[in-house]
């Protein structure tokens, strides 16, 4: 992964004209959906090698480039805070064992499977229980772990990559003229590694919405280049569809954000005229290549716990009365204003720096309404995040469990 980001900040990057805090992200994520192609085509080995051989070539030819032509490093000072979270990473989950029940019931099992196969789950791993599940973060995790070991603290610090690299992104609109925004994108990281699951455990309830908000935050810098920002988010939100099935409720949001800068500008009438608004599909082809994959080596993939398929969700939505619909409904009302709850007391306590920070800034307009803005998209985002738990539970869950919302949450 180091080589890669080494070789492709070089010359490749610069004629791309790429934001460098945008490039850690964007290579996991072509990494993780060019293993998920190889394994479908059942060369998963082979092509973890050949990737890693052509960071190598990058890495060589930027020697090169340094040694003998004299080419000027430009160091960004952003990457030594990248840098420094890669190594805290490092340093805190070293050592680190494995202890929460989901861990054991599949994303541990998953990617021990994969190092243990060199291939994806097939009808022949009878230790999968959850089949439907896609596997995104195992096909990176896979490829860190060829090269660097297998223990648990690096298939931890192999996931932990991809959190830091989306929190990254936000880095893009901090810079001397705008020394506030460290402070913000500071608040924003510190919520976002403690609100949800935290890099100590595979789950990936955490890396979901921060491949989203990557998207977002790239949509954002790019929203007069529409057609740079579709490119670069593209390989971005293929990856979050692979992730999880869910992932598909973020991919929409970044999508409606990017279509909203789009219309604004353009009108409705260009989006009918431009080709490669077409990429917008991808995501959806990479579902339904997964779906396929799955109807083909496992039995009843589509009636299985999480599936998303018309099958399931019509048995699930079939088993709920109203009963259980308004049970939902009331525990997920009551869940988001308890207060003893962790996720709200920790939501509550970031929004003290919010106010002060809008308070102090009075006397800078344009300061302000951009701090308004952060902190609309902060409340927003959390309201979100628990409208998917809600659907989670309306689909996926069971009758009994379903009853026990307050639980799960």
């Amino acid at each position: 992964m180091g080589t890669l980001v080494k070789g492709t900040k070089g010359r490749r990057m610069k004629k791309l004209n790429i934001k460098e805090e945008f490039i850690p992200i964007l290579l996991i994520c072509i990494i993780g959906c060019l293993e998920f192609f190889a394994g479908i085509l059942n060369i998963l080995n082979l092509s973890t090698y050949l990737i890693g051989f052509i960071g190598i070539i990058f890495v060589l030819y930027k020697l090169y480039r340094i040694i003998l032509k004299k080419e000027k490093i430009n160091l960004n000072k952003n990457f030594i805070i990248y840098a420094f979270l890669v190594l805290w990473a490092a340093w805190i989950l070293k050592g680190t064992i494995l202890i929460h029940y989901d861990n054991f019931s599949h994303w541990a099992i998953i990617i021990k499977e994969m190092l243990t196969i060199n291939k994806l789950p097939n009808f022949q791993s009878n230790v999968i229980l959850f089949t439907s599940y896609p596997p995104g973060t195992a096909c990176f995790i896979y490829f860190i772990c060829k090269y660097i070991g297998t223990s648990e603290g690096i298939v931890l610090f192999a996931q932990s990559l991809i959190i830091i690299s989306s929190l990254f992104t936000l880095f893009a609109f901090c810079n001397k003229e705008n020394k506030i925004n460290y402070l913000l994108v500071t608040i924003g990281i510190i919520y976002l590694l403690i609100a949800n699951i935290f890099i100590n455990q595979l789950l990936v309830d955490t890396v979901l919405p921060l491949l989203g908000i990557a998207a977002i935050a790239i949509i954002i810098y790019y929203r007069e280049d529409y057609k740079k920002s579709l490119f670069i988010i593209t390989p971005i939100l293929c990856f979050l569809t692979i992730v999880k099935n869910s992932g598909i409720f973020f991919v929409i949001i970044d999508f409606i954000i990017w279509f909203t800068f789009f219309i604004k500008n353009n009108g409705i009438k260009s989006v009918f005229k431009t080709k490669y608004i077409l990429l917008i599909f991808l995501p959806l082809l990479m579902l339904l290549l997964w779906s396929a994959h799955t109807d083909l080596v496992f039995d009843n993939s589509n009636t299985t716990k999480h599936a998303m398929s018309i099958e399931n969700y019509t048995t699930n939505l079939g088993n709920k009365d109203t009963e259980v619909i308004y049970n939902i409904l009331n525990n997920m009302k009551n869940k988001m204003i308890d207060l003893n709850n962790k996720d709200n007391q920790i939501f509550l306590i970031m929004i003290i720096p919010f106010i002060f920070l809008i308070f102090i800034s009075k006397k800078n307009i344009e300061l302000q309404k951009f701090i308004i803005k952060m902190f609309i998209f902060y409340i927003l985002s959390y309201v979100l995040y628990q409208i998917s738990v809600a659907r989670n539970v309306y689909f996926f869950y069971d009758r009994r469990r379903s009853r026990n919302f307050s639980r799960i949450c």
